[in-house]
């Protein structure tokens, strides 16, 4: 079976605010809440419409996963919370997709920099220099199941950028 594995970098996020106690708790900015609602309607014009979509617990990609389910028609209900998508930068994401399941054809994970880049170089080595700006997706493919899934074995199909 083909899956296809969405990686969405939040959007952008503000550096201070008065209710913002520490980094786990930065909100998106006003362009970073168009910005999320704007790659959520992209996914929705390219039939990229996810099966399962997991986040990042923290608030800036809690807000992302929520404008682009929006946008998507999807309740955010749908949304599952992993902390490791928050951990520290060193975590292995791999788990997460492992997890993923089984019945899903088309995933959606939403996270941070640098751990969607290491696993987007992790699962398809050929993708160049790639760069996930704020509210980019990495679209992602292979054949097989998420479990069975291993380092080299998706291509990268694209970068998608929303258009505002």
């Amino acid at each position: 079976m083909t899956r296809t594995l969405l990686l969405l970098r939040h959007a952008q996020a503000g550096r201070s605010h008065a209710r913002v106690r520490d980094d786990f708790d930065r909100i998106l900015t006003a362009d970073g809440q168009a910005q999320a609602s704007a790659i959520g309607r992209r996914l929705r014009e390219e039939g990229l419409v996810p099966d399962a979509i997991v986040s990042s617990p923290a608030e800036r990609a809690r807000e992302t996963a929520t404008l682009c389910c929006h946008e998507l028609d999807l309740p955010r209900t749908r949304i599952e919370y992993d902390k490791r998508l928050y951990e520290d930068n060193s975590v292995d994401l791999m788990p997460v997709v492992e997890e993923c399941p089984e019945q899903a054809r088309t995933v959606l994970i939403v996270g941070h920099n640098p751990g969607l880049e290491r696993l987007v170089r992790n699962l398809a080595p050929d993708c160049g220099n790639l760069s996930l700006g704020t509210a980019r997706v990495a679209r992602l493919r292979f054949e097989g199941s998420w479990v069975d899934l291993r380092p080299g074995q998706a291509t990268l199909m694209e970068v998608i950028q929303a258009e505002r």
